[in-house]
């Protein structure tokens, strides 16, 4: 299905030579528009070191999710602990707002700064 829809754009942008210069102006946009995500640990939402809430927000999941498995793992043998112990030595802390929104991969724009900025002034 996957070959058949790219000898379709194929066929139609060897018809129209304009329609590809759209098409790939369009995909560079989108490349350029996204930025990058970054993993850090989440201090806003932790419990110890801010890991399993840092893995949620990156992925966009449940913290209790991430957490429910790490336990899961330190149960069954440990592996949990190590993994968890680690990460928070490696990753590095989001403190800033600019790190708050690389690592949930929003753009740091003047409205998202000032959105981390005030939950930080709040505490």
């Amino acid at each position: 299905m996957f070959i058949a829809g790219m000898k379709t754009i194929q066929s139609k942008t060897l018809l129209c030579p304009h329609l590809f210069a759209i098409f790939v102006q369009d995909i560079r946009h989108n490349i350029m528009e996204k930025p990058a995500k970054k993993f850090y640990r989440d201090l806003d939402g932790n419990m110890l070191g801010g890991v399993c809430s840092g893995i949620a927000t990156y992925f966009n999941i449940d913290v209790v999710i991430v957490r429910i498995i790490f336990v899961v793992a330190l149960i069954l043998g440990s592996a949990g602990f190590w993994v968890y112990l680690v990460i928070c030595i490696i990753a590095p802390a989001a403190r800033t707002a600019t790190e708050k929104c690389e690592l949930r991969g929003i753009p740091p724009t003047e409205e998202n700064l000032k959105q981390f900025s005030e939950k930080k002034g709040k505490k």
